[in-house]
């Protein structure tokens, strides 16, 4: 016979995660998939508010949006391993009017654990947060009488304790650079709940499996190289780098400060800096200019047969 509940002891909410739509700046990154889905160094964007939720005991989360997206999300997020979360499309008959719910947003990252958030979220008085739709998330007290609008940056007529979130636990992600700014923070492990997985070679390189690479070729700073990556003997890596996996880079090519999405082939004598590459477009950050290869020969998208083939020694 199983053991009663104890009367003061809290249940956790029902989790609702609402697939928001995309914001139009991101569109050069999404490739017909949502932003739940970008590359996050090595791990899916969205698997990141999974994780947090699974370490409090959340076993089931409903994905709430356009059904193409849901079922997307579902499929591409089915193999993770999450401690044991159900997905499931959401419907309004699942959850009974009198049962508490947690909605949280594809849209932001959040780094923090979410425990107190959605037990908060019962109670009544400075610490209710009320967190539905497209309205503002997170709030920060800066003195007695106002508080901060964490997502918005701006003042909140919200009053909040001075308990709650901080400035940078929160990322909303409208925007590549803002894509970009998080990725390198999860490289440099400067996120306070999550780091790179993988085997770790030395300080300065973290790597999948099958990963052909020269020491020639690390003068980075800090680099991610994914499963099934091959870099020539005559390429470099600097600055802050991600390679995802299944990426092969030619002859005398340089990468700087960029990320690389997966299945992606970088031909010779390229110069990349401070740029997300993806398919056959570079998106050059600094100058926020979209440049679409149609050669090839230079930048493209691998195909299947010949990932995992290495040209070179």
């Amino acid at each position: 016979m199983a053991g009663k509940k104890k009367c003061n002891e809290k249940v956790l909410p029902q989790v609702v995660i609402k697939i928001e739509a995309e914001y139009p700046a991101l569109e050069p990154l999404l490739l017909n998939s949502p932003s739940a889905l970008l590359p996050l160094v090595s791990r899916p964007f969205l698997s990141c508010l999974l994780e947090l939720l699974s370490r409090v005991g959340v076993k089931q989360v409903f994905l709430w949006g356009s059904p193409s997206s849901v079922t997307l999300i579902i499929r591409a997020l089915r193999s993770q391993s999450f401690s044991g979360i159900k997905l499931r499309p959401f419907y309004y008959p699942d959850i009974p009017s009198n049962e508490p719910v947690s909605v949280f947003r594809s849209d932001v990252f959040y780094d923090f654990s979410v425990q107190k958030l959605m037990f908060d979220c019962q109670e009544n008085g400075k610490n209710k947060i009320h967190y539905f739709e497209a309205k503002a998330v997170f709030y920060q007290a800066n003195n007695k009488d106002a508080c901060f609008d964490v997502l918005h940056n701006k003042p909140s007529i919200q009053s909040w304790s001075r308990e709650m979130i901080t400035l940078g636990q929160v990322y909303l992600l409208d925007s590549p650079k803002v894509f970009f700014e998080l990725s390198m923070r999860l490289l440099n492990n400067k996120l306070t709940h999550f780091s790179v997985d993988y085997f770790q070679q030395g300080n300065q390189l973290v790597k999948g499996i099958n990963v052909a690479v020269k020491k020639s070729s690390l003068n980075q700073r800090m680099a991610y190289l994914g499963d099934n990556t091959s870099i020539h003997s005559s390429s470099q890596l600097r600055g802050d780098v991600v390679l995802c996996q299944d990426v092969l880079v030619d002859k005398n090519t340089t990468i700087e400060d960029s990320i690389i999405f997966p299945n992606t082939y970088l031909g010779r004598n390229l110069m990349i800096k401070k740029a997300i590459v993806l398919n056959n477009k570079v998106l050059f950050l600094d100058q926020d200019e979209l440049i679409d290869f149609s050669d090839n020969a230079m930048i493209s998208p691998l195909r299947k047969k010949t990932r995992r083939t290495v040209f070179w020694i």
